[in-house]
Order: structure tokens, then C-alpha cells, then sequence
């Protein structure tokens, strides 16, 4: 049965509850953003903020975040480049299990976060993904919760990334994320695009995750490609 009452923490914040969660959650399907729903979780759970990957070995996995571009980064490049090493350290990843990852000897977390990062696979049909959560230091984090959040974000995920991509998505893209392919066919970096466009690097990088997932695209040069061959740019 789901909560339906306020509840308050310790410190007298009041907290969502289980049934506004899934409630919310079920409402952000309608957003044209998949990182609607995840802040909502990232809300419910406590945390600070979250990075959706893909599971799947690919090197471009990030598929929406909002940590620091500097720790992202500095993630994917340790996942990148010394891919098995990383990969040993990481928890038993069961389904739905969350688990927890010391990341002191990966990269240096930054103060307002805790060194702690939580774990969270989810399954959604054949594809596989993790959400990597990070908290403030001091957090409580119920595991009932991220339990919860796993089996509600495992259906957001699979309405825009797993059932969008099935149905070949072709929603267009507005004139901003038009003008940011246009320069990544050009070659440019987010950096580059950030300077000549005049917004900042994570908006850059925001547009670009958003271009991918209306294209069903895992990387840059194939939502290039794919805006080739459907005569958008």
C-alpha cells in the first residue's frame, strides 16, 4: 500500500512520500525529458544528484546527468581508459540491488558530496542501465527508497530510452539543438559550441544528450549520421 501521508525527517524537513513519488514520477512520462523523472528520484531519495549510463560496454554511455561536468568527466574517462579496473571495483550488480562504490580511489569526489557514490541497476527488457546517485555527507539513505526509485525509474527509462528508441523516434529538435548538430558535424567540442553559441558547457551537453535521445542514438557522430539521412542537417 503506498504512503499517502506527509512525513518529516529529523531535522523537521518534510520528505516525500512514497505514493506523491510514484504519482510524480508516473506524470514526468509526459515531460520531453527523461531527467524530469530522475530528479524527482533523485528528490525522493535524498540525493544530490544523479548520471544515467548505459550498460552495455559502449564508450559514449552517458544518456542524462546532472553532476559536475568536471566529475562526469573524470568518470568517463576512468571508465574509458582503464575500463577492467574500474569494472572489478564496482559492486555485484543485481537488478534492482542497490549498492554502494567508494570512489576515492577512482577520482576525487568534490566536498559537497559524500565519497560515497550508490549504485542503482536497472533493467529494462535486454537493455541495462545504472544510475549513479550522489548524496550530501551526512544523508540518511533508506534502502526501501532506492528499492523504489530503481523499480519506478526502471519504467521512465524504458518510456524514453527503450520504448522511444523501438519506435524509432523522430521528434523534432528545436532550433537550439539544430544549431548545436549543426556545429558537431562540424567538428567542434562542447567547449567550442559553448564559446561560439555563448551558453554554458553543461547546456551544451544537455542539448546534445536530448538530440541523442529524440534520435535513438548512442553517440555524437551517429545522431549526426542519422540527421544526414533524414535531411536535417
Amino acid at each position: 500500500m503506498l504512503e499517502d501521508t506527509t512525513t518529516i525527517d529529523d531535522l523537521g524537513v518534510e520528505v516525500m512520500t512514497r505514493g506523491d513519488f510514484f504519482e510524480q514520477i508516473c506524470e514526468s512520462a509526459n515531460s520531453d525529458h527523461i531527467s524530469d523523472g530522475l530528479e524527482i528520484a533523485c528528490k525522493f531519495i535524498s540525493s544530490s544528484a544523479y548520471l544515467l549510463v548505459r550498460d552495455d560496454g559502449s564508450d559514449n554511455f552517458v544518456i542524462s546527468s546532472n553532476w559536475p561536468y568536471d566529475l562526469a568527466k573524470a568518470l568517463g574517462q576512468a571508465i574509458v581508459s582503464e575500463r577492467a579496473d574500474v569494472t572489478e571495483r564496482l559492486p555485484p550488480k543485481s537488478a534492482f540491488e542497490p549498492a554502494f562504490l567508494d570512489a576515492g580511489e577512482l577520482f576525487r569526489i568534490p566536498k559537497q558530496f559524500a565519497n560515497q557514490i550508490c549504485v542503482l541497476p536497472i533493467t529494462c527488457g535486454e537493455q541495462k542501465f545504472i544510475i549513479l546517485f550522489l548524496f550530501e555527507p551526512g544523508t540518511s539513505i533508506a534502502q526501501e527508497r532506492l528499492r523504489d526509485a530503481a523499480l519506478a525509474c526502471s519504467y521512465h527509462i524504458a518510456e524514453f530510452v527503450v520504448s522511444k528508441s523501438a519506435e524509432g523516434n523522430q521528434a523534432e529538435l528545436t532550433d537550439r539543438e539544430m544549431e548545436c548538430l549543426s556545429w558537431i558535424a562540424k567538428g567542434k567540442t562542447s567547449d567550442e559550441i559553448a564559446l561560439i553559441i555563448g551558453i554554458s558547457r553543461n547546456t551544451v551537453n544537455n542539448y546534445i544528450t536530448s538530440i541523442m535521445n529524440k534520435t535513438a542514438t548512442k553517440s555524437r557522430a551517429e545522431a549526426v549520421a542519422e540527421a544526414v539521412r533524414g535531411q536535417l542537417i
